[in-house]
């Protein structure tokens, strides 16, 4: 899952104990409230409803599906452009461009969840 896999990248990004938490919860908060654009409102609506079902089913997500050791972003950027190169072949470039913005929001959700600065992280 495209998506997962993206937030997922920038948590490991910049571990923290304080952020990773807080992340989390952004990433899962923007996947099911960040505005869908129009061009890809189809697709993202079935990969958020697909989301729900796991979630409601309660099911693990592990969108890494690879070894987990130091190569772990590398493996986990490999997957993200393998997953947008099908979208290629699939969607028009409306609907490509408009998920793509849709994706990096949800990264950018999760990086902003997840700042520290100040006293205690405040």
């Amino acid at each position: 899952m495209t998506p997962v896999l993206a937030g997922t990248y920038v948590i490991l990004s910049d571990l923290s104990v304080t952020a990773v938490p807080a992340e989390m919860k952004g990433l899962m908060n923007a996947m099911l409230d960040q505005l869908v654009p129009v061009e890809a409102d189809q697709l993202i609506s079935a990969l958020v409803a697909d989301f729900k079902q796991k979630a409601q089913n309660k099911e693990q997500l592990d969108p890494l599906g690879f070894e987990k050791n130091q190569d772990t972003k590398r493996q986990m950027l490999e997957k993200i452009q393998q997953n947008l190169a099908i979208l290629d072949g699939k969607a028009t470039p409306e609907e490509k461009a408009a998920f793509n913005g849709w994706l990096v929001g949800l990264a950018q959700a999760t990086a902003e969840a997840g700042r520290e600065g100040g006293f205690l992280g405040i």
